[in-house]
């Protein structure tokens, strides 16, 4: 059998052509199943069926972050740079041996393409990755993890020949992260807790209402940086109003929601005062304050009340009780004692009832205002109710809830 130049057969492993080879093919360097050496900090790595080179495979590992001076809680991204030459890696990384979740909050991270160049010679492949991250307490962050990649290798197998990725682990150079607490805010100021930047916007809906009708304010805060377990501004408007507390209606990536309701007693709650929102600004390093309103309040009478009467025996005379406020019925199902087993909650404002969680979905019935219904089921941003014999599906933004502690919640 005639032999290729610069080939060499091998008991275990066998070449059919120079296309197979997943670098250039070389002179026989002593025994068929080789060691590469990989110059990762002095790391060395075993190659199950590598061929050697002129010039020695090598891979580099390099960390970094996108900035200086940062702030706890602020984002900032992690950035990895991997080098390697003659030899052949997969595209994913992982990083072991970072700081545990309550010292660095750190997301997927996320592959760049590859770069590749021709330096003396040899194929250059670089390869980057970034993550973004969160410093959870102040001052110096040391990261020393381990790089896990895979080598890509050929086989020989039952079915020919095969390429396979074998696990390597490699060192990497650590780095030291200068972390700064954040500053104390200026005097008369109360910082939500947010870090970065934000925009501020609150809704309010139904400003022409009667005395007792239900007030929402809607407030929707989004931007680039850490809202986790910020405090909701909420409103406070004074003695005129009956207030209930915020609650939290969705939170996605870089997004919160909040509603609040808000009750006016009399018509001299005109007025709902100015909301404002602080959150502090890492690129300044400065507190910033966001203002929205206030809000003009329009009263009007009190609309016709349903005085439909349930059966009463014959003969006796009885005035129409008045129908209670909302308001009047949350406070009285504030004070009934939940029921075991199943929860209660009550509707806010009128909601029809579907077939199945989703605003297409075919209408089964309509809920009013103060009505209790059982909640049979959860579905996300939906609710399954039972009301009597009724079943369906409602928003749960339609509902207040009670807390553990008995309280009711929105």
């Amino acid at each position: 059998m005639r032999r290729k130049a610069g080939t060499v057969p091998s008991p275990r492993h066998r070449v059919a052509s120079e296309q197979d080879l997943p670098f250039p093919p070389v002179k026989p360097a002593g025994d068929a199943r080789q060691v590469v050496r990989a110059l990762t900090c002095g790391l060395l790595f075993a190659a199950h069926t590598v061929f050697a080179q002129g010039t020695e495979p090598t891979v580099t590992v390099e960390l970094g972050v996108d900035r200086e001076n940062i702030y706890q809680y602020e984002t900032f991204v992690l950035t990895v740079k991997m080098v390697s030459s003659g030899v052949r890696l997969g595209k994913n990384l992982t990083l072991d041996g970072m700081p545990e979740a309550d010292t660095l909050a750190m997301e997927p991270i996320e592959t760049l393409p590859i770069q590749r160049s021709l330096q003396e010679r040899a194929i250059h492949e670089t390869r980057q990755y970034r993550a973004r991250c969160r410093a959870l307490k102040p001052g110096t962050l040391r990261l020393t993890p381990a790089a896990g990649a895979a080598q890509i290798v050929q086989r020989r197998s039952f079915f020919g020949r095969q390429w396979v990725e074998n696990p390597i682990r490699l060192a990497v150079p650590p780095i030291e992260i200068p972390v700064s607490e954040l500053p104390p805010p200026p005097a008369g100021v109360s910082p939500s807790g947010a870090v970065g930047t934000f925009s501020y916007k609150v809704i309010p809906e139904r400003l022409d209402v009667a005395v007792g009708d239900l007030i929402k304010l809607r407030t929707r805060i989004s931007g680039e940086g850490y809202l986790d377990g910020i405090a909701c501004p909420g409103a406070s408007p004074g003695a005129g109003f009956k207030v209930y507390p915020p609650r939290l209606t969705g939170q996605r990536s870089n997004v919160i929601e909040f509603e609040q309701i808000l009750v006016p007693l009399n018509s001299d709650a005109a007025e709902i005062p100015p909301q404002t929102f602080t959150s502090f600004d890492a690129r300044s390093g400065m507190y910033q304050t966001q203002t929205q309103g206030p809000y003009r309040i329009t009263f009007h009478a009190k609309r016709e009340m349903d005085r439909t009467q349930p059966y009463r025996s014959a003969g006796r005379e009885e005035e129409a009780a008045p129908a209670l406020t909302l308001a009047d019925r949350i406070d009285q199902w504030k004070q009934e004692p939940p029921p075991r087993g199943k929860e209660t909650v009550i509707i806010l404002e009128p909601v029809t009832a579907r077939l199945a969680p989703a605003s297409v979905a075919r209408a089964l019935f309509t809920c009013k205002p103060g009505d209790i219904v059982v909640i049979n089921e959860e579905d996300d941003a939906w609710i399954s109710i039972q009301r009597k014999q009724d079943m369906g599906w409602i928003p749960v933004d339609a509902v207040m809830r009670r807390t553990t502690d008995n309280r009711p919640t929105m």
